[in-house]
C-alpha cells in the first residue's frame, strides 16, 4: 500500500468511528418502538398540543426504552408516550414524545424531539413545548420548516412579582437538521408589558 493510499485509509477509519460514537445504540426495544411509530405530519407544536387527550394508540415507554432515550431512570410517576416520528432526510427523522414527570406537587407535561438516523439515536434532543406553570409568562412554541429540515424554538420568559410582569425576554434558535445539526441562528429580545 502506497503512503497516500495508507493515509487515506486511516482518515477514512478514524472518521467513521467518530460519527458512530456520536449516536448511541439503544437496546433491542428501542428500534422496535422508533420504526413503529406513525409517521405525523404536523409542522406547529404549541401549548394546546400537550394539552390534548393520551391516545389509547399511542406507544408506553417501558423502563429499559425509556431510559435509552432519555438517558436518565424512570422514575415511578415519569411517563412517556410515543406520539410519531417526523421525516426529516433520508433515514434521518425526530421521535416526538409526550412526557409526564412529577414536580413538586404536580405533574409537568413537554413535548421532546429526540433525533435518530434508522435505529441510531443521536445525542440531540429539545425541548418542543412544556406546561410548567409558575405564574408569569412561561411560554415555548416550536415548528419545522415545509421540509423538515430546520426547526425553530421561541421561548417568551418573564417572571412576576407583586406589581405582576413587567417585562417578558424572548429568544429564538433556528436549528439546522440535516445534514449536520447546528445551531443557524439565535435571536434575543425583550417586550415589555403594560
Amino acid at each position: 500500500m502506497k503512503p497516500h493510499q495508507f493515509r487515506l485509509a486511516v482518515v477514512s477509519v478514524m472518521a467513521l468511528l467518530l460519527t458512530s460514537s456520536m449516536r448511541v445504540a439503544g437496546p433491542n426495544g428501542l428500534c422496535d418502538v422508533v420504526l413503529r411509530a406513525p409517521l405525523i405530519e404536523e409542522h406547529v407544536f404549541e401549548s394546546d398540543y400537550i394539552e390534548r387527550p393520551i391516545d389509547r394508540n399511542w406507544t408506553v415507554l417501558d423502563a429499559i426504552v425509556f431510559q435509552a432515550i432519555h438517558e436518565r431512570d424512570k422514575m415511578e410517576n415519569d411517563t412517556s408516550w410515543v406520539i410519531g416520528r417526523i421525516p426529516i432526510h433520508g433515514s434521518r427523522f425526530g421521535l416526538l414524545l409526550l412526557n409526564s414527570s412529577p414536580e413538586c406537587d404536580h405533574s409537568v407535561r413537554y413535548l421532546t424531539l429526540h433525533l435518530f438516523d434508522g435505529c441510531l439515536k443521536m445525542p440531540e434532543w429539545y425541548f418542543l413545548v412544556v406546561n410548567d406553570d409558575h405564574g408569569g409568562v412561561h411560554e415555548r412554541t416550536a415548528a419545522f420548516t415545509a421540509e423538515n429540515d430546520t426547526l425553530a424554538i421561541s421561548v417568551r420568559d418573564g417572571e412576576a412579582d407583586e406589581e405582576g410582569v413587567d417585562t417578558v425576554s424572548t429568544r429564538t434558535d433556528w436549528i439546522l437538521l440535516t445534514p449536520i445539526v447546528d445551531t443557524l441562528m439565535t435571536q434575543y429580545g425583550f417586550e415589555l408589558q403594560e
